[in-house]
């Protein structure tokens, strides 16, 4: 499952945001080209069957949608704003820049929740050293992250 080339920044925004919402062995549930959050309960699994969720499904789209905004944030940070797909401003750049920080935290409780699927786990750890080493290219030297400010002193 791929995300439309075609997005917004309230479709990312929005999407990114939920995933970061998410709480200790809770699971993605794509719908719709949409992501939804998918809490224990009993027959979990035979609604994730019927409905073929899985964790590929999840993956891919995830994969997706931290890709699009790895490269919107490559592009703004290299000055090569007019290849962005959907970040058209600071505070938009900000928006991302602070939920994908936070996302390392999720997809660390997403490996959690698919502890029994070890490349399901592994795919998940190759996809957060590439948003670690996106924050770290953000961070100064003493560890805090570069912050755009609309108001720019000339």
């Amino acid at each position: 499952m791929s995300i439309d080339s075609n997005v917004n920044f309230n479709y990312v925004f929005t999407n990114i945001k939920t995933i970061n919402s998410i709480n200790d062995n809770d699971k993605l549930f794509i719908w719709n080209n949409t992501v939804k959050i998918h809490h224990p309960y009993l027959f979990r699994w035979v609604n994730r069957k019927l409905s073929k969720q899985s964790s590929e499904t999840t993956y891919k789209y995830v994969n997706s949608l931290v890709m699009i905004i790895l490269n919107d944030i490559n592009n703004y940070d290299n000055d090569t704003k007019d290849k962005c797909k959907f970040i058209k401003n600071e505070t938009e750049y900000n928006k991302i820049k602070n939920q994908l920080i936070k996302l390392d935290k999720s997809l660390n409780k997403l490996k959690v929740a698919y502890n029994d699927e070890s490349i399901f786990c592994l795919k998940l750890d190759t996809l957060l050293n590439r948003i670690e080493n996106i924050n770290k290219m953000n961070m100064d030297k003493n560890g805090y992250l570069f912050t755009i400010f609309e108001d720019k002193i000339y």
